[in-house]
């Protein structure tokens, strides 16, 4: 619609314009306009319209989202302080669209505008997600405020001599245009997709800017006037007709290094970064002019969709890179597992029939090995992802598997020992909590509601978190928990699953991954007797039924398995399951294997293996 909007109510519209013809000079009944021009204004009109009703809808939306998921406490100020500003200066749109605007009305817009795009930026400040998207957001703001100063400046400090005469218009476009340059310039730098390197080798973005940038300069060029006016018409950028060619220069490399930018983050493979193309491209739809409500909308709601992607930014492209253990054989593999699964439903005692496993094999020689079991009368789900052999990520949710985007009441980041290679962060929970405790304070980074914190994790807890987890753990009390680790990016490569010992031994002990299922599996059944949040939104839970191949890592594969959810058991919970399960790691036990007729043999096993897909 945006584009729409550009290239009919801003570009065709006037280059398609009759001439203007002088009444005295025409003997006889005016000429009537064009049948066909006539149609295309009434088309631009229904744009403009209908694209500032859609954006409207787009902020209303985010607002009532912002609101409904804010966290509990003081935390939820933040969230609310943002709700409201998108929900004002949508209605300032909608009350400078419906009326013919005046001064005041246009004056109430920008400043709602500017309160607005402020917020966005000093949000995605403290939460800190990505370092470049964080910088980007500032980048693109400081334009956008420097109009909104000049406009501020003409309607409050100066009276109207001074601004007809003074030099704060010519001022303030200089400073525009320079604003706009830089940030253009800087574009890659924030919003390219990770690694970089990969991204420098695609050699479709790099055809894009040669492409975009070489018929800027022939136009430029061969029609120095078009090119001008194509220039203020589209983007609302006045260059005056006597620009220096080294000037010109910069501005033709800034608009080759945007449609850069804008391509690779198109053709990123992470959901998240081409989500950040899009909001990149709306505010570079919404000009520079800002003429009719729907500018303002568009440069608003470019930042709040750059913003809402970078949670998930590092997520999605830690997973997508080249894993950082070695390759394990299958076979080794699905013995190990046929290990884990046995032990665990030693551990379930009568409800051994609650312990499922099954290996999907996706794209890209992506499998991912789901293991479904009800330890407790808590529903839980171990998902290991592994790509080429090598294992990738370890997620373990207790409870109901709620949305990626569904924000967590509490989280723990266990804290790495090098900030070079830092593991990816859980999706934001508010501010730092600080805790009682400084072993646990050394190991994690404490954030959310701190009073369910701590009523979910008491001193004994806490000592075995610290002891046990890395990665990061997400709770929402009464609904969900989920653990999720990364083996080699910031966390031990052999922890809980030992890596080294099954590619290069062809042989592992389970014993470090059951004492992660323990501790999580404690942790939920504290946290899951509390009562949920009402701000929750409803939950997915999983039914290995309807379970369905997981793509892989980077391409959604965290949603692998949904559909309805298995009734938790009524019972308490056995004491001795977790010390049934550690005997059964014993050397001898562990020594033998399970019967071929065994359904947790490595035999069966494999052949509950899912055919592989063929690539699309």
């Amino acid at each position: 619609m945006a584009v729409a909007e550009l290239s009919v109510t801003r570009l065709a519209i006037p280059v398609l314009a009759p001439r203007p013809v002088d009444p005295a000079r025409i003997h006889g009944p005016l000429p009537e306009v064009p049948l066909y021009y006539e149609v295309l204004d009434n088309v631009g009109l229904f744009l403009r319209y209908f694209g500032t009703t859609l954006a409207v809808a787009v902020l209303v939306l985010e607002a009532v989202t912002r609101v409904r998921r804010r966290p509990r406490g003081p935390a939820a100020l933040g969230p609310i302080v943002l709700a409201t500003l998108l929900a004002g200066v949508a209605a300032a749109a909608v009350v400078n669209a419906v009326i013919y605007p005046g001064p005041t009305t246009s004056f109430v817009l920008q400043t709602a505008w500017a309160a607005a795009i402020t917020g966005v930026v000093v949000g995605a400040i403290v939460r800190r997600h990505d370092l470049g998207v964080t910088a980007g957001l500032v980048v693109l703001a400081v334009p956008l405020l420097v109009h909104y100063h000049a406009v501020f400046s003409a309607q409050v400090l100066v009276s109207e001599d001074e601004l007809l005469d003074g030099p704060l218009l010519d001022r303030a476009e200089r400073w525009g245009l320079h604003a706009l340059v830089v940030a253009a310039l800087l574009t890659p730098y924030c919003f390219s997709p990770r690694p970089v390197v990969r991204a420098l080798l695609n050699v479709a973005p790099i055809g894009v800017a040669l492409l975009v940038g070489g018929i800027a300069a022939v136009l430029v060029r061969r029609e120095y006037g078009a090119a001008l006016k194509l220039a203020g018409l589209g983007t609302g950028i006045d260059l005056s007709p006597g620009v220096p060619s080294d000037d010109m220069a910069l501005y033709l490399l800034a608009l080759s290094t945007l449609a850069w930018t804008l391509t690779a983050c198109t053709l990123a493979e992470s959901e998240a970064r081409r989500q950040v193309g899009m909001g990149l491209g709306l505010v570079v739809l919404g000009g520079y002019g800002f003429v009719w409500p729907l500018h303002f909308l568009l440069g608003v709601a470019g930042l709040v969709v750059i913003a809402g992607a970078a949670p998930r930014l590092r997520d999605e492209e830690h997973g997508a890179i080249r894993p950082r253990t070695p390759p394990i054989e299958d076979a080794v593999w699905q013995g190990w597992v046929a290990q884990l699964v046995t032990a665990l439903r030693r551990g379930a005692g009568d409800d051994a029939s609650s312990v499922n496993a099954v290996t999907v094999r996706g794209e890209h020689d992506t499998a991912t090995t789901v293991i479904v079991a009800d330890l407790g009368g808590v529903p839980t789900k171990l998902r290991l992802q592994r790509y080429a052999g090598a294992l990738v990520s370890i997620d373990l949710v207790c409870g109901r598997e709620l949305p990626e985007s569904a924000r967590p009441v509490w989280t723990l980041y266990a804290l790495p020992e090098s900030a070079r290679d830092a593991h990816p962060e859980p999706a934001p929970a508010g501010p730092v909590v600080k805790v009682d405790d400084l072993a646990f304070a050394a190991r994690f980074r404490a954030r959310g509601d701190g009073a369910a914190l701590r009523d979910a994790l008491d001193e004994p807890l806490r000592a075995r978190c610290a002891a046990v987890l890395d990665g990061w753990l997400a709770c929402w009390p009464g609904t969900s928990v989920r653990y999720r680790v990364y083996p080699g990016v910031g966390a031990p490569m052999d922890h809980p699953v030992p890596v080294s010992d099954l590619a290069l031994r062809h042989d592992g002990a389970i014993d470090r991954t059951l004492a992660v299922l323990d501790v999580v599996g404690a942790v939920a059944r504290r946290a899951l007797a509390a009562a949920p949040s009402a701000d929750e939104p409803p939950p997915r839970v999983l039914d290995p039924a309807t379970a369905r191949p997981s793509p892989g890592p980077g391409r959604g594969g965290d949603q692998a398995f949904t559909g309805r959810a298995r009734p938790a058991r009524a019972r308490a919970i056995d004491p001795g399951w977790v010390a049934a399960t550690m005997r059964a790691c014993q050397p001898g036990f562990a020594a033998s294997s399970p019967p071929p007729s065994s359904p947790s043999s490595p035999a069966a096993v494999r052949r509950r293996v899912l055919p592989r897909q063929r690539p699309r």
